[in-house]
């Protein structure tokens, strides 16, 4: 093999990443956000039983099993707002250590007692 040939492979395989990396990362992001919508779908029904049990709904997120205030590989963060006897709503924001602040198109998920389901700033309506 010639040194052009081998220079002509090398550029070949460099356009190939710089087409093929932006669309692996917006994959990955994509599959990454399910993990804040699986959280607060599961936190959703560990409202609906506390409800159930004590007539109120909670802030507490011990309660709900979401102890460390996060989801489980810590990508987002949890939080519960305006608990009390007629509702709530549950956020995820990308946690600051987790990987997903490069994530521009969804940086708030939300959950309501109704199963109202957010996200913003949501461009193009499929981050839920």
């Amino acid at each position: 093999m010639s040194l052009v040939e081998l220079l002509v492979v090398m550029v070949i395989i460099g356009i190939i990443a710089v087409v093929a990396f932006p669309s692996y990362r917006g994959y990955m992001q994509r599959a990454q956000r399910t993990e804040a919508k699986d959280a607060l779908v599961r936190l959703a029904n560990n409202q609906e039983r506390h409800y159930i049990q004590f007539n109120t709904y909670t802030n507490d997120l011990t309660a709900l099993g979401f102890d460390a205030g996060s989801s489980d590989s810590g990508l987002y963060d949890i939080s519960v707002t305006g608990a009390d006897q007629q509702g709530f709503t549950a956020a995820a924001t990308p946690s600051a250590t987790g990987g997903m602040t490069a994530d521009v198109e969804c940086t708030l998920f939300t959950i309501d007692e109704a199963g109202l389901r957010t996200a913003s700033p949501d461009p193009n309506g499929k981050c839920w």
